[in-house]
Order: C-alpha cells, then sequence, then structure tokens
C-alpha cells in the first residue's frame, strides 16, 4: 500500500514462531529497500524474553543491519521488566549497545519506580544514568502520589536537583486531583513551584471541574479561576483553544448525542483548532452511528480543517463499518483532507 506520507509503496512483516512480529522491511514500487520517513529506518526488527516481554527495536538500514535512526539517534531501544511485566527500563543505545542521549527527547534511560503496581516515579537520565532534564518538558522526574483507594491524587514534576519545575508541555509544575464517590475524577488543581494552586500558563486557569450522569458519562467539563474581588470562582475561557466548558449531552439509550463548546456565558463558541462548535452524532434504527455534524456557533453546518462538515458511515450486511463519506458545509461530497 502506498504511503505517501513515510514515503514506501509497501513493507514485509516477518513472524517468530510465537505469531509476534519479528522484522519489517519497508520497499518502494520497485520492491527495492526504501527509507520510512515516518520512521527514519529501512525497517525494524525486534526481540523478545523468555516471558514474551519485547525487549529490544533495533533500526534497520537497506541492507537489514542496523542502522542509527536520525531522529531518536540511536540504533536500538533496549528494554527491561519487573517480575510482573511492567517496564521499569527502555534506553536508547548505538550499535554496539552504549547509551546515546537521544535528540528528539534529551535523554538516554527512561525509569520507572512502581508500588502496589502503580507508578511511584518515573526519572529520565544521562547516559551515566543520572537525573538529566528533558528537552521538550524541562522536568527530568515525576512523582505520583495515590490515596487509599489507588487513585492518584497528585502528580508532580521535578529538575535535577529534586525542586518542582514548570513543566513546557504541561504549562504547570504539578496536578492535584479529587474524585466523586463512584471514582469519577471531578477536580483538577493546577500546582505552581511551591506546590500551590497556580494559575496555568495555556490555560489561564487554576482549576477544571467536571461532573457526571448517574451512567458515569462526563455531562461537564468547565475551567475556572479564582475572582479576587468576588472572593469566588469564576468560569474562565481557556487561551489555547478559546472555550471554557464543554457540555455533552446523552440520549436514552445512553449513546452521546451532542458536543458543544462554550463560553463564560454559557454561548456556543469556536474551537480554536477543532474548527466548530458543535458536533452532534445521529444513529439509525440498529443504534449504529449514521453520520456526524459538525456546527459553528450559529448551528450552522461548518468544514473543519480537514475540509469536511459531515461524515457518513457505511455498513455491510454484516452490519460492519466498512466505509465514510464526507460532505462539506454545502452538503456536497468530499475528499477528507
Amino acid at each position: 500500500m502506498l504511503d505517501l506520507k513515510a514515503g514506501t509503496a509497501m513493507w514485509k512483516l516477518d513472524y517468530d514462531a510465537y505469531g509476534r512480529k519479528g522484522q519489517y522491511m519497508y520497499y518502494d514500487i520497485d520492491e527495492q529497500p526504501v527509507l520510512n520517513t515516518k520512521y527514519s529506518c529501512y525497517g525494524i526488527q525486534y526481540a523478545y524474553d523468555e516471558l514474551g516481554n519485547q525487549t529490544v527495536i533495533q533500526y534497520l538500514g537497506p541492507d537489514g543491519e542496523m542502522m542509527t535512526r536520525s531522529d531518536y539517534g540511536c540504533a536500538q531501544i533496549k528494554q527491561e521488566y519487573d517480575v510482573v511485566g511492567q517496564l521499569k527500563k527502555e534506553s536508547y543505545c548505538d550499535k554496539n549497545g552504549q547509551l546515546v542521549i537521544s535528540p528528539k527527547y534529551g535523554y538516554a534511560v527512561y525509569a520507572v519506580e512502581y508500588e502496589n503496581g502503580k507508578q511511584k516515579e518515573i526519572q529520565y537520565l544521562d547516559t551515566e544514568e543520572k537525573p538529566i532534564a528533558r528537552t521538550d518538558t524541562g522536568y527530568a522526574i515525576i512523582r505520583y502520589v495515590y490515596n487509599e483507594l489507588g487513585q492518584c491524587i497528585s502528580e508532580s514534576y521535578y529538575d535535577v536537583e529534586e525542586q518542582r519545575v514548570i513543566s513546557r508541555e504541561e504549562g504547570c509544575a504539578g496536578y492535584q486531583y479529587s474524585y466523586d464517590e463512584r471514582g469519577n475524577r471531578t477536580y483538577i488543581w493546577y500546582c505552581g513551584v511551591d506546590g500551590d494552586t497556580s494559575i496555568h500558563r495555556n490555560y489561564g486557569a487554576i482549576l477544571n471541574y467536571m461532573s457526571y450522569d448517574g451512567y458515569d458519562h462526563m455531562v461537564w467539563d468547565a475551567y475556572y479561576i479564582f475572582d479576587d474581588e468576588k472572593k469566588e470562582l469564576q468560569r474562565v475561557k481557556r487561551k489555547d483553544v478559546g472555550y471554557s466548558a464543554i457540555q455533552y449531552v446523552y440520549g436514552e439509550q445512553g449513546k452521546r448525542e451532542s458536543k458543544q463548546y462554550l463560553d463564560e456565558d454559557g454561548n456556543l463558541v469556536m474551537h480554536k483548532e477543532n474548527g466548530y462548535a458543535e458536533c452532534r452524532w445521529f444513529y439509525n434504527e440498529m443504534g449504529q452511528l449514521e453520520y456526524i455534524q459538525y456546527l459553528d456557533e450559529n448551528q450552522e453546518p461548518i468544514n473543519k480543517p480537514e475540509g469536511y462538515a459531515k461524515k457518513e458511515y457505511i455498513y455491510n450486511a454484516g452490519g460492519n463499518n466498512v466505509d465514510w463519506i464526507w460532505y462539506d458545509s454545502s452538503g456536497n461530497e468530499v475528499m477528507r483532507k
């Protein structure tokens, strides 16, 4: 199959004696080895331990020998597991098995410590296996805290000196979580370097509140900031996406029927990235999803960035979804971008 994004025309996959994927190789239309631009290699080879855990990923050149993957900066990735099969260590290595710093992420080793089967701490390490700050996020360590029910109630980011640090990716130094009696996450508080609640740098909010119906469907997802003058929480519009809340509506059968982006006053507002204000789901008499419609703030059809306003689902006689048809805001059939 021609993959324009990866620059390949076909691939071949070999399996081992246990039916696990063993080796991929990518080819052009003339069946010559070709560089897969998505994975920056000509092929990938996998190895496993006696328990079936994937332990080695090797990137291959046109001759089937190991090569250095340009984006990761390594020729192979080695993985280690604990006694219950949880990944505890992942290392970027050269052809000789020596640790190398990945230019994509800025570390050589990803190490995880577990407690009661849950991640307690994640460390990003250099070639000497000492903490190093990730180049994309700025932190070197993540720590998690759980309550007696095993629910995560705290997530914090630290630098190499084990001081709290603002994650460039997350826009805060950590999170605090609360749950309802059914185990649904209801509050997410954003934390600063002092560990107290703080305004999220990307969102412009201090907390995210969510509520659910009796079937545990999320029906409300909103962002708030503290109003110093009124001494109370006020809804706030997220800076990055332009909405203050998401409202979900479900039908009698528990199927989602509507998703609306709202401003602080409850009016429909356009999502800055998704390109619509409301999404509606429609089902046929068999309960199968028939089509999805995207609307603007005036509840008129609008084209998403992908070039369509409606997606229709096609089923075969066995009830399996086998195809889709896309339509623009005028109802014309179009090709998805």
